[in-house]
């Protein structure tokens, strides 16, 4: 098995999955199964909330206990070597 350093994941809505992206609950799934060192969620749509409410949420839940997974802001760069 390969390790991954960051993963970037779809996440429309919070609730559910839509028909052309992934929602909250399947990106957390696919996210605990990779066990990224960091997991950042992208394409949220306006209904997800406050923004720091949300990750302070993510950080609070026991099951992603050892996951860094935040959603990402605009304007966010990552340094990645390849």
């Amino acid at each position: 098995a390969r390790h991954v350093d960051i993963l970037v994941l779809d996440c429309l809505r919070k609730e559910e999955d839509a028909t052309t992206h992934i929602g909250l609950p399947s990106a957390l799934e696919i996210a605990k199964g990779v066990k990224a060192t960091r997991t950042f969620l992208v394409g949220m749509s306006h209904s997800f909330g406050d923004h720091d409410q949300v990750n302070e949420e993510l950080r609070q839940r026991p099951d992603l206990e050892g996951l860094d997974i935040v959603l990402a802001h605009d304007g966010l760069a990552l340094n990645v070597d390849l």
